[in-house]
Protein backbone atom coordinates (compact mmCIF):
# COMPACT_ATOMS: atom_id res chain seq x y z
CA UNK A 1 0.00 0.00 0.00
CA UNK A 2 1.22 3.13 -0.39
CA UNK A 3 1.67 5.84 1.49
CA UNK A 4 3.94 8.43 0.80
CA UNK A 5 4.99 10.47 -2.86
CA UNK A 6 5.16 7.90 -5.45
CA UNK A 7 8.89 7.58 -6.61
CA UNK A 8 8.60 5.13 -9.65
CA UNK A 9 6.24 4.03 -12.10
CA UNK A 10 6.66 1.00 -13.97
CA UNK A 11 4.23 -0.14 -16.67
CA UNK A 12 4.46 -4.15 -18.22
CA UNK A 13 2.33 -5.70 -20.76
CA UNK A 14 1.92 -9.19 -21.58
CA UNK A 15 0.16 -10.52 -24.25
CA UNK A 16 -0.81 -14.27 -24.59
CA UNK A 17 -2.94 -15.94 -27.25
CA UNK A 18 -6.22 -17.97 -26.96
CA UNK A 19 -5.61 -21.47 -27.51
CA UNK A 20 -8.23 -21.14 -29.86
CA UNK A 21 -10.26 -17.80 -30.86
CA UNK A 22 -13.32 -16.62 -29.24
CA UNK A 23 -15.66 -15.36 -31.57
CA UNK A 24 -19.06 -14.22 -31.87
CA UNK A 25 -21.09 -12.69 -34.74
CA UNK A 26 -19.23 -9.22 -34.22
CA UNK A 27 -16.05 -9.81 -32.88
CA UNK A 28 -12.72 -12.33 -32.75
CA UNK A 29 -10.67 -12.13 -29.82
CA UNK A 30 -7.10 -13.96 -30.91
CA UNK A 31 -5.32 -12.80 -27.67
CA UNK A 32 -5.54 -11.05 -24.40
CA UNK A 33 -3.46 -8.59 -23.36
CA UNK A 34 -2.57 -7.77 -19.54
CA UNK A 35 -1.40 -4.33 -18.56
CA UNK A 36 0.42 -4.02 -14.93
CA UNK A 37 1.08 -0.53 -13.25
CA UNK A 38 3.13 -0.85 -10.35
CA UNK A 39 4.04 2.04 -8.30
CA UNK A 40 6.78 2.36 -5.54
CA UNK A 41 6.87 5.39 -3.04
CA UNK A 42 9.33 7.00 -0.93
CA UNK A 43 9.15 4.54 1.40
CA UNK A 44 9.18 1.54 -0.40
CA UNK A 45 5.56 0.89 -0.49
CA UNK A 46 4.22 -0.57 -3.56
CA UNK A 47 0.88 -0.02 -5.23
CA UNK A 48 -0.69 -2.81 -8.47
CA UNK A 49 -3.07 -1.63 -10.84
CA UNK A 50 -4.23 -4.15 -13.80
CA UNK A 51 -5.97 -3.96 -16.85
CA UNK A 52 -7.03 -6.28 -19.56
CA UNK A 53 -7.03 -5.55 -23.18
CA UNK A 54 -8.31 -7.03 -26.22
CA UNK A 55 -5.94 -6.86 -29.24
CA UNK A 56 -8.15 -4.08 -31.20
CA UNK A 57 -7.66 -1.64 -28.58
CA UNK A 58 -4.77 -2.91 -26.33
CA UNK A 59 -2.07 -0.52 -27.52
CA UNK A 60 -4.55 2.53 -26.88
CA UNK A 61 -5.28 1.40 -23.19
CA UNK A 62 -1.35 0.70 -22.50
CA UNK A 63 -0.90 4.49 -23.97
CA UNK A 64 -3.16 5.70 -21.56
CA UNK A 65 -1.77 3.83 -18.25
CA UNK A 66 1.51 4.95 -18.95
CA UNK A 67 0.71 8.72 -19.49
CA UNK A 68 -1.25 8.14 -16.11
CA UNK A 69 1.99 6.54 -14.84
CA UNK A 70 3.99 9.54 -15.57
CA UNK A 71 1.72 11.63 -13.78
CA UNK A 72 2.00 10.00 -10.87
CA UNK A 73 5.42 10.63 -10.36
CA UNK A 74 5.81 12.70 -7.22
CA UNK A 75 2.56 12.44 -5.94
CA UNK A 76 0.86 11.42 -2.50
CA UNK A 77 -2.34 8.89 -2.46
CA UNK A 78 -4.31 11.98 -1.11
CA UNK A 79 -3.54 13.48 -4.58
CA UNK A 80 -4.90 10.59 -6.59
CA UNK A 81 -8.00 13.42 -8.07
CA UNK A 82 -5.27 15.32 -9.19
CA UNK A 83 -3.89 12.04 -11.44
CA UNK A 84 -7.23 11.54 -12.76
CA UNK A 85 -8.27 14.94 -13.73
CA UNK A 86 -5.28 15.11 -15.97
CA UNK A 87 -5.62 12.34 -17.59
CA UNK A 88 -9.04 12.18 -18.33
CA UNK A 89 -10.80 12.43 -21.70
CA UNK A 90 -13.10 14.67 -22.29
Amino acid sequence: MLSAPVRSATVTTLRVPFPEPIADATHRLDVMDFIVLELTDDCGGLGFSYALGFDYASDVLAAMVVEAARHSIGTSPAETSIVRSSTCIA
